[in-house]
């Protein structure tokens, strides 16, 4: 089992949130340029986020000023997995920091684009296909506002490890994995 680091990521989210990677209006919820079955990860965090025990985790962590998720969400107008879904996930090709070779993925503090770093997004994927659904998940939460430190980026993925246990068929997992 793989064991790399999350906490090199809330020091990149504040390098993003400080205007050092340029922000990319969304053209659709998924790049193009992404892996194919990329869209398969984004399904089944959505449907983990249907699970009520999972959606708590909209009332367990809060934005940067003290506001449920769930309460962001709402303002949405959007269920939890909607939601998900209406997140745009872009290639990280050509972000610097995605470059450490340490980062799976990013985004800005309640911003609407994920950056998704792929060599490294890719490997956890094959790796690890649970962690892989769980960052996505962790991800969907920062861009409704959730800070960093604390909780911690490893905190924050344990919490939605926890909470958010498979849905779906051991195969489905398997074709997330490829």
């Amino acid at each position: 089992m793989s064991r790399e680091p999350f906490g090199p990521m809330c020091a990149l989210l504040l390098a993003i949130a400080a205007g050092r990677v340029a922000a990319q209006p969304p053209d659709g919820p998924i790049d193009s340029r992404l892996q194919p079955w990329f869209h398969l990860t984004v399904e089944e965090a959505a449907a983990r986020l249907e699970n009520p025990a999972c959606a708590r985790i909209l009332t367990d962590f809060r934005d940067v000023a003290g506001r449920t998720l769930a309460l962001k969400l709402e303002a949405t107008g959007l269920d939890a997995s909607a939601y998900a879904r209406s997140v745009a996930f872009r290639a990280g090709r050509g972000v610097g920091l995605c470059q450490s070779g340490r980062i799976f993925m990013l985004t800005t503090i309640a911003g609407r684009v994920v950056w998704v770093c792929e060599a490294q997004y890719y490997r956890k994927e094959r790796e690890e296909p649970e962690v892989a659904i769980g960052l996505v998940i962790h991800e969907v939460l920062h861009t409704l506002g959730l800070g960093e430190n604390p909780p911690s980026s490893e905190e924050i993925t344990a919490h939605v490890m926890a909470r958010c246990p498979a849905v779906a068929a051991p195969s489905r997992i398997a074709l997330i994995s490829r």
